[in-house]
This record gives structure tokens, C-alpha cells and sequence, in this order.
């Protein structure tokens, strides 16, 4: 997802993963993170407020990618992004 966050007006890309594919500096944000949960279930254009340890942050939903392998896929349906289990390939 391409974010832009409205604290320090800086656009950022995150890719949301599984827990043990985390690495924050490679912009891969684990799914039980407070970021990924609110991102979750949201649209392009969309803003979201998130309450981190720092504080509230504040981001626009710019774009959003996707990446499927088989039996880990995140689905985009109508511009929203929902997790799945089946194997599907997008092209």
C-alpha cells in the first residue's frame, strides 16, 4: 500500500506480511501490527488514524498492490483489501 502520512506529510509504502516476515526498514509491516489492523478492510482515499506508542498517526490510503502467493493472499474487492486462504493467482 502506498500511504501518505499526514504527520510529516511524507508518502510511504508498506507491505503487509506475516508476523515472521516482518522488517520494518524494508517496509513489510506484520499483520497483527496496530498500522496493518487499521489498514485492513480499507480503500484508496481512504484516511486512518492509528493509536501507536508515539501517538496517533494519520494516514490517506494513496494505492494499494497486490501480492498473492497460494494459501497467503490478501483480495482486493471492490478497492478494499481482505485476507484469504484459497490459493489465487492475479495477474
Amino acid at each position: 500500500m502506498t500511504l501518505l502520512n499526514h504527520n510529516n506529510n511524507r508518502q510511504v509504502i508498506y507491505t503487509i506480511v506475516a508476523e515472521h516476515e516482518a522488517n520494518l526498514r524494508e517496509g513489510k509491516l506484520a499483520i497483527g501490527t496496530p498500522i496493518a489492523k487499521a489498514l485492513l478492510g480499507k480503500k484508496k482515499g481512504d484516511i486512518v488514524e492509528v493509536t501507536v506508542p508515539a501517538g496517533v498517526l494519520k494516514f490517506e490510503i494513496l494505492d494499494i498492490s497486490i501480492y498473492c502467493r497460494a494459501f497467503d493472499c490478501k483480495i482486493l474487492t471492490k478497492n478494499r483489501v481482505t485476507k484469504s486462504s484459497h490459493p489465487i493467482l492475479f495477474l
